[in-house]
């Protein structure tokens, strides 16, 4: 049982030393990263139900979850592939190789990799080579040190067998002359117990040189990645042409609701890469291409130099369930897409743009909502008066009101493709999403939480609503089913959210069940049929129960 225990411990060593030197050369030859790749292929390959059970029960956090999950996983079957090495070596090198080889799987086939063949595949050859050899080395070195083992003690005591080898041998008077002992010192190195086999101490030294492969290659990587996100606070943003309007009074107020804006660092995240893109703002590049009639391709100096607006805009995941927070309301700062499209004409017959991120994951976007000069679509390289977060699209993302952000909002934007609905499919409407969808509308409870205890007396009911480039008209809040129209907050910009409240609600004693429900300015009421987020949005109104004590 100790064998296995250390042939475990080899394994889960000969594991985490294959992934750091894998990380550390990727970081080194700015190549992918295998873990990432296969992590992107699982997302890629998850039905859409996963993914929104990922979504719904993690939040923002489903991509450290998987990357956990992945990690935890690759230890468990290296040390399961030592465990079994102690008996069965080949099985367990079998394995490790195995393991290995998906990772060289998975960047050979990974989207968005565009690297030459030799520097996409090293960091998963390096995995696969480390992680074997030395499990290889443990393995032997362990059998050498148990080889090596003194013998257990034989029997003692009246009726013991001494068998001929423990019987001492006859001294001869010319061998009783005192020896003269010359210590030796075995040579601290690996290459010797390579040559030589392992005692338990090289046992023990050499596997602490392979983990420490595991940690410098991991330290290295995390060095490099900490560089890498420093390039945008160099950045200093031009002034807009167009500044966005100044806002009124936009927020009531309310302790526990909701801001009208939403900060950099809690703006929410929902998207498909594992890892976060660490795109160098000097060498980034967008190219507009397709049925155009001036093909171009744009640098990020050519944005700033273009005129600039600023627009407040919410944006909204699909994903966001009823009474859900994945919407956020920013400060965006860009270049209007409009004014880039008509620069390089657009061909007749094109109704959709196809953009692509760096990681590879691809958006359809209607090109008029692109074009509608009420929209303010943008590239946008600014976020609340700063550079574009890395997290939410540095250096570009683009930014369309109205619109869920899975056929709007791409991230890491790098081509942009005009073109035709059924010319293409993207990366969600490919999984059964819809092609076009706007934003619905829809209203959430936030004041006071659900099942708090209240008081009877005076409660005030307070939240927020959104028809996002319609613009919201009215809210009503259904108190047992009676419904009670809300005060809107004054400040009404129909691309961004807006706050409500009911103040003076009388609470009477027991269990009240409250419903919320929105119109928008066009007069069409949010709709009460319950559906999920998939193809097109969820719907229904966001209910809660208090009870009144």
């Amino acid at each position: 049982m100790q064998a296995r225990a250390t042939g475990a411990v080899s394994g889960l060593l000969a594991a985490f030393a294959g992934v750091g030197a894998a990380e550390g050369v990727a970081t080194a030859i700015s190549g992918p990263s295998p873990v990432v790749a296969v992590g992107t292929w699982a997302i890629d390959t998850s039905p859409p139900w996963l993914r929104e059970w990922a979504i719904r029960n993690f939040g923002v956090d489903d991509k450290q979850v998987l990357v956990t999950g992945m990690l935890v996983t690759i230890a468990l079957l290296g040390a399961l592939a030592g465990a079994l090495g102690v008996t069965h070596r080949r099985l367990a090198v079998g394995l490790t190789a195995a393991v290995g080889a998906v990772g060289v799987l998975a960047v050979m086939t990974a989207r968005g990799l565009h690297d030459p063949a030799l520097v996409r595949i090293s960091p998963a050859l390096v995995a696969l080579v480390v992680s074997t050899a030395a499990l290889v080395l443990l393995l032997r070195g362990l059998a050498a040190a148990a080889d090596a083992a003194p013998p257990e003690p034989g029997p003692a005591g009246p009726g013991a067998r001494v068998t001929p080898r423990e019987a001492p041998a006859e001294v001869t008077p010319e061998l009783e002359r005192p020896a003269v002992m010359i210590p030796t010192r075995r040579p601290i190195s690996l290459a010797a117990d390579l040559a030589g086999g392992l005692d338990r101490r090289a046992f023990l030294r050499t596997a602490g040189v392979i983990g420490a492969v595991g940690v410098a290659g991991g330290a290295f990587w995390k060095l490099g990645e900490q560089g890498s996100y420093a390039t945008s606070g160099l950045i200093t943003l031009p002034r807009p042409a167009s500044p966005a309007a100044v806002v009124g009074k936009a927020d009531f107020g309310i302790p526990g609701l909701t801001s009208y804006f939403t900060t950099n660092d809690d703006f929410y995240r929902i998207d498909t890469a594992l890892v976060v893109p660490r795109l160098d703002h000097n060498t980034w590049s967008m190219k507009i291409h397709g049925l155009v009639d001036h093909p171009i391709t744009l640098r990020f100096d050519d944005l700033l130099k273009a005129p600039l607006i600023e627009r407040d805009v919410t944006l909204m995941c699909v994903s966001n369930e009823v009474g859900g927070y994945y919407n956020g309301t920013a400060r965006w700062l860009g270049v209007r897409v409009a004014d880039v499209l008509a620069s390089v004409g657009i061909k007749p017959g094109a109704d959709a743009v196809k953009s692509t991120s760096s990681d590879g994951w691809t958006c359809g976007t209607p090109l008029s909502a692109l074009t509608d000069p009420s929209r303010d679509a943008m590239f946008a390289i600014g976020m609340n008066g700063q550079p574009l977060p890395y997290d939410h699209g540095f250096p570009v993302r683009m930014v369309v009101p109205g619109l869920y952000g899975f056929v709007s909002a791409t991230k890491w934007i790098t081509e942009f493709e005009v073109t035709r609905f059924d010319e293409f499919e993207a990366y969600w409407t490919s999984r059964g999403w819809s092609a076009q969808a706007p934003v619905k509308t829809q209203s959430r409870i936030e004041v006071p939480r659900p099942y708090r205890d209240l008081l009877t007396g005076q409660t005030e009911l307070a939240g927020m609503s959104w028809a996002v480039h319609r613009g919201v008209s009215k809210v009503e809040v259904l108190i047992d089913d009676e419904p009670f129209v809300a005060q809107l907050a004054p400040w009404d910009n129909p691309d961004t959210w807006r706050q409500w409240r009911l103040p003076n609600w009388k609470a009477t004693k027991g269990d009240h069940t409250i419903a919320v429900r929105a119109t928008d300015i066009l007069g069409e009421v949010q709709s009460a049929r319950r559906a999920r987020p998939d193809p097109d949005g969820a719907s229904g109104y966001h209910t809660v129960v208090l009870p009144v004590t």
